[in-house]
């Protein structure tokens, strides 16, 4: 009896070992396809979306527009050619991967006080055939967010624009709008109400308490201060997390979480000084730091954000040193690190666990990651490579 316990106990263990094993097992990820570009397409960013690669490539069109980009998408592993997809004015134009799942271009369009911002939804039927329904305009400047449950852009106008401020006290805005954040994992839109940051248009407040991180009733349009005297914020899955200075030391910032279950606030990271691209994945925060200071010059001080850092329950983790930059889908992050003759490349999971790794031949390489889909490319050597992401529970 005992031995045929001992049997079907060592078998249990032995399973659970090897289930741990392929959950915790890193991949060393060999690219899938190298694809060489002209050199003009390195000078901006590259995205990679459901197999899809998109690059830009400035180019003069007209009088007035000397430096404006043209669009191309690329079936990554297909021998056609990249078909042109959009032609836009120069104006920050860049792919965001946002809350909804889908990739955009948003740049600027127009001319002067007539123009405005352009977001366009990026898919393979666009592709093939050549749609330009999915071509969203927003009138005039501002901010803006998904609205995910009803499909569109919830935005705020610019309260500069065209004499909007005149005879008001105050204006809203995204923080961390789809227009200047690359990746946006949490739509601060919701069904009843919007997350956002109220602002006085006089710098000269007094009294605070009626501005800073606010929530909108959508029904009403009357707003609740959760945070006031806060001007940033990132949404997170079921909280805001937010920075302010620190009070002992005014050359750096202070790392916190506002809950929006039960109205708490915690201190998620009192000994780092955070940038200012806070990355929720889940319940959890990741973002760059360093506790170092390196001076420019006397009475200055530049600050080098080296170090990965992963904050939960207000426990702040590093994970990495000496990197160069992170980027994630909101599901898996891509960290990088930069050598003299090569980078590598490290993919986390949401639990700040590595799963798989990869090397390039270039000192100086960015990535781009989404789903499946992962590309490292550098001019060094005008190449994109593609990889495919395991996947990770």
């Amino acid at each position: 009896m005992m031995k045929k316990f001992f049997k079907v106990f060592l078998a249990i263990f032995i399973l659970c070992a090897m289930s741990i094993h392929q959950i915790y097992a890193v991949s060393v990820l060999k690219p899938k396809k190298l694809i060489t570009l002209p050199i003009e397409a390195f000078h901006s960013n590259l995205a990679v979306h459901k197999g899809t690669l998109y690059y830009m490539i400035y180019e003069k069109r007209g009088i007035y527009s000397e430096n404006s980009p043209t669009f191309f998408a690329k079936d990554i592993m297909s021998s056609k050619k990249a078909v042109k997809i959009l032609e836009a004015v120069d104006y920050q134009p860049s792919f965001h991967l946002l809350s909804d799942g889908n990739l955009y271009i948003t740049t600027h369009y127009g001319g002067g006080f007539m123009g405005g911002n352009l977001a366009v939804l990026l898919n393979k039927t666009d592709i093939i055939d050549n749609k330009k329904d999915d071509q969203i305009y927003l009138v005039g400047y501002g901010s803006y967010d998904v609205d995910i449950e009803n499909k569109k852009f919830y935005g705020f106008p610019d309260p500069y624009f065209m004499g909007e401020s005149e005879g008001k006290e105050h204006f809203y805005k995204f923080y961390s709008d789809v227009m200047h954040h690359p990746n946006v994992n949490f739509s601060a839109v919701k069904k009843d109400v919007v997350y956002c940051i109220k602002c006085p248009y006089s710098k000269n407040v007094e009294d605070e308490s009626q501005y800073g991180i606010v929530a909108i009733d959508r029904k009403s349009g009357k707003d609740t201060v959760l945070i006031p005297g806060i001007y940033n914020m990132t949404m997170g899955e079921n909280q805001i997390y937010y920075w302010k200075q620190d009070e002992n030391d005014k050359t750096a910032n202070l790392l916190y979480s506002y809950s929006l279950k039960d109205s708490k606030t915690t201190l998620i990271c009192n000994h780092t000084d955070p940038d200012f691209n806070i990355i929720p994945i889940g319940g959890k925060a990741f973002f760059m730091g360093n506790e170092e200071y390196t001076p420019k010059k006397e009475g200055e001080y530049f600050k080098k954000y080296t170090t990965l850092y992963m904050a939960e329950n207000g426990k702040c983790t590093p994970l990495y040193s000496n990197m160069e930059w992170f980027v994630t889908d909101g599901k898996n992050m891509a960290v990088l690190f930069q050598g003299k003759n090569k980078s590598e490349i490290k993919l986390i999971n949401k639990d700040g666990i590595e799963f798989a790794n990869l090397t390039v031949p270039v000192s100086q390489a960015n990535l781009f990651i989404s789903g499946k889909d992962l590309i490292v490319w550098s001019w060094q050597d005008k190449s994109v490579r593609y990889y495919e992401v395991p996947n990770v529970k």
